[in-house]
């Protein structure tokens, strides 16, 4: 059987379409949108999101920044920093292009991924459950 050359021009055409159609850049600054496309789930009665902003490229590996400013109880800080096998982080690191609102004290805990040294930090305030993360994946 043979396809003529516009069949082919035509499945081309619907191939690439379907190739690309997700390859949109995403921004948000709205954020419960952006706790969503972080954590691809909308936020729990107790995740209560202050302040986000997100920026993913429109590359096909998902890469990804997202500030987030939030509460939740310590509950949620403890199981986070299981789950993600996170370490404390004792260095001095100034996070650069932070949004204004983004601006944790020196009062919190900063906590950082084992295989991330310098790029992605979570600081946590268990006094008043106020939480900020910063996550880089490029």
């Amino acid at each position: 059987m043979m396809i003529n050359s516009l069949t082919m021009k035509l499945i081309a055409v619907l191939l690439l379409t379907i190739l690309f159609s997700g390859c949109a850049e995403k921004t948000s600054e709205n954020p419960d949108e952006v706790y969503q496309l972080w954590t691809g789930k909308k936020p729990s009665a107790n995740e209560k999101i202050l302040h986000g902003k997100y920026w993913q490229s429109a590359h096909w590996s998902r890469e990804y920044i997202v500030y987030i400013e939030m509460k939740a109880p310590k509950e949620w800080v403890e199981k986070f920093v299981d789950q993600n096998e996170l370490l404390p982080d004792t260095t001095d690191r100034q996070i650069s292009d932070a949004p204004s609102w983004f601006n944790p004290s020196k009062d919190y805990l900063v906590f950082r991924r084992k295989d991330d040294i310098h790029s992605s930090r979570y600081y946590f305030n268990l006094k008043d459950d106020r939480i900020y993360i910063f996550e880089i994946q490029l």
